[in-house]
Order: structure tokens, then sequence, then C-alpha cells
């Protein structure tokens, strides 16, 4: 446990938005405890505040747009990023337009910012979200979830897979411990990166009128344009950015070891709600005799119920209610399914996704199966099955841990 922070004195950072083009100046400024993080928008009469919070989010491509009202302030998450991955609970962030400064399309600049401005310690306690179950959300083909961490941080495993649309960028995964080395060092420079066909589209658009391929990363089929990559796998680690930053909207610092395979902005604010909505939830979903695995959505069969290599499960009406809640207890299933077959038991961060295809949502309050098949090379096929109806399949194989290990 910490005590809370802020800064020591009021920086500014000022460059060009990615969007609309405009001239940004963007300062930090200290704040009180328990006054968390907020932007206001000074340019206003009077000028309105914009809380970081999940409730404020707008569902809008490519970004993370926080609104009160009529009130927007557009791509936060890099900002965001910057504050949580330095430890910053408390801070007023004023800007002077709808959008933060892009700079070079990642954290950096605001991470040397906030270093140069001082972190200051602050008399009352940091009180964490320390996640005590597991948690998943997916729209089917992606998804990311928050496991249960002993250690006391933060840890992104983020899986990129570009292998259907760009033979260059294929494949990549990375991950991060989060504290303040490992953030400036490993993460913080990420860039946003764009294949030319979407840069094409986004400017036909009517974005980035003053955004140059030497300001973020453009991919072809030979690699960044005009520019050059800063790490082997940049794109994974932006991706990183990006969670920690829209985790940032949960409202707490967080405690979890966050996995994902081909998030983004949407299913990661997903996350973020479900974090806050179940972290105090205390009914126990009693179907039968199930176990709990996740309190309130999801809980497994017991083993009299199950024959071979299927296991059984069942969604609350609660989780049922929401389809990414509900494909992301399925997957979750299957996930602890796979862990199981390993030999790892309940251990879920040493599985590694290779594909997700989850067509339909199982039915709530009745049990669906999860069957499994090992394939050549380690690689397990999983089944969800729900009154002989496939509702979707996902492949996983063992993680280097597990590899190692075995």
């Amino acid at each position: 446990m910490r005590r809370q922070r802020t800064i020591q004195r009021p920086i500014a950072v000022r460059g060009h938005s990615f969007i609309s083009g405009l001239d940004i100046v963007l300062r930090f400024c200290p704040a009180p405890e328990h006054a968390g993080l907020h932007f206001v928008r000074v340019d206003l009469d009077p000028n309105r505040v914009v809380p970081v919070d999940v409730d404020r989010r707008l569902d809008c491509p490519r970004r993370t747009t926080l609104a009160d009202g009529d009130v927007r302030v557009e791509m936060t998450e890099h900002v965001l990023a910057a504050l949580r991955g330095l430890g910053v609970d408390n801070c007023r962030i004023e800007v002077n337009g709808p959008e933060t400064p892009g700079c070079d399309g990642s954290s950096l600049q605001f991470a040397r910012a906030l270093l140069d401005a001082g972190i200051q310690s602050q008399s009352a306690w940091c009180e964490p979200l320390v996640l005590e179950h597991p948690i998943c959300v997916s729209d089917g083909k992606a998804f990311v979830a928050a496991l249960p961490n002993p250690h006391g941080y933060l840890e992104v495993d983020y899986t990129l897979d570009y292998t259907s649309v760009s033979r260059l960028l294929g494949r990549q995964r990375f991950i991060c411990q989060l504290n303040l080395v490992n953030f400036l060092g490993e993460v913080a420079p990420a860039r946003t990166f764009l294949l030319r066909e979407e840069a094409e589209q986004l400017r036909a658009m009517g974005w980035g009128s003053r955004t140059t391929a030497r300001d973020l990363l453009i991919y072809d089929d030979d690699g960044p344009i005009d520019n050059a990559e800063r790490y082997p796998d940049e794109p994974a680690r932006h991706k990183a950015l990006d969670i920690i930053g829209d985790l940032a909207l949960a409202g707490r610092e967080l405690v979890a070891s966050v996995i994902a395979y081909r998030s983004g902005h949407r299913l990661n604010a997903a996350l973020a709600r479900a974090i806050r909505q179940c972290h105090n939830l205390d009914v126990t979903l009693s179907i039968g005799a199930g176990v709990p695995i996740w309190p309130g959505v999801l809980s497994e069969l017991p083993p009299r119920t199950s024959k071979g290599g299927t296991g059984q499960f069942v969604i609350s009406e609660q989780g049922g209610a929401d389809p990414m809640l509900a494909r992301g207890a399925a997957l979750l299933a299957a996930w602890l399914s796979a862990a199981r077959c390993l030999g790892r038991g309940e251990q879920l961060d040493l599985v590694e996704f290779c594909h997700v295809s989850i067509d339909r949502a199982p039915e709530p309050a009745q049990p669906f199966a999860v069957s499994l098949k090992r394939r050549d090379g380690g690689e397990i096929e999983l089944q969800v099955v729900q009154d002989d109806r496939l509702l979707g399949r996902a492949s996983i194989r063992p993680a280097a841990a597990v590899a190692r290990a075995a």
C-alpha cells in the first residue's frame, strides 16, 4: 500500500491534435487528495469539468472520448496511460480544445512532462482495486480479461494478430509488469500505428490534416513509411499502452493480470466497466450446486454432471443480459478447461490463445459444455456447445512458461 500522489507544479504540453489539426495546449496541474483524474475544458466559459470515468465514455472509433453532456475531450488514452504509468492518482488536466495533443502518437511526451513537474506524495492512502476473481469480456473475435495477481501490481499481456491483413505485422505478443521503469523504457515510447489503407481512409474522412507519416507509424508492405520502429514489436506495445490508459476509466489503480487478444478501446472500456460493476458484487450464483468462478456471472457445475473431457458451466441471468459478458464468460470457461488439461490447475495466465470465434453467447441459466482435443504441436482445440448447438471455437497452446515447466 502506498500514499496517493499528485504533481508538484503545473506543466504544459503543446502540439497539434491528430483528428482536427488544432493547436492544443494541455496543462497538468496538481490536485488535492481523493480528487482523482479529471479533464477541464478551459477554452469554454465557464470552464467545464469532464471526469475520468467509464460512464463518461462515448463509443467512438479508434480513440477514447470522454464527455460531460455536449462537451467532449477526444484521444484521452495516451494522457491517461502516462498518469497511470507514473502512478499519479490526483491531477487536473486542463485542455484548451476538444482534443489532446497528438505529439508522436505515444505517451512519452506526457510522461516526460509529468516527471519534469515532479511526483508529490500526499497524506491519504491509495486504495487500489485488487481483483479477487477472473473477469472476461469478448465480442466473439477478440477478448480482454483481468485475473487476480497475487504480487500486487498490474501486468499487461497483449497479443496482436494481424495475420489476415498484414504479412509484415503478423502476430506479436508483449508482456509487461507495470512500474515506472518498465513504463518509461518499454511502453510509453510505443506509437500509434496504422496500415496505409487505414490512413488513406481516415484522410478521406477529414482526419489528420496536419499529421504525416513521420508523426506516427504508417505501415505498407515494406515497413513504416518515412519512419522507423523503436521496437520490433512496437504495435503490440502500443496496444498495451492503450489498455493501461483505458483501464484508468475504472477510477482507481488496478492490481490484476490483464490478458488481451486483439482487443481495442471498446473492449478495454467494457472491461473497466465490468471490473467496477463486479468488484463489489457479493451475490453468489447458485444454480444447482455450482461452484462460482466469476461471482454473480459464471459457475461450474459439479464434476458428476461432466463426462470425459467435457466440463459444464452455467451463466446467470445477469451475465447473460450483456453480450460481451456472456461471450467473455464462455471464453473464460474454455480457458479454465484448457488450463486444467495442461495440468496447471487454475493458473489461467499460462495459456496463449491462437484463435477465437465465439459466434453465439450461451443462453443464461442453462448448462453449456466445453470439450477439448489436443492437436499437433501441443495446441488444444476447444468447442463451446449448448443443447447440441455449437456456439463457438477457440484454439489454445501452452504459453512459454508452461512449455519450459512441462
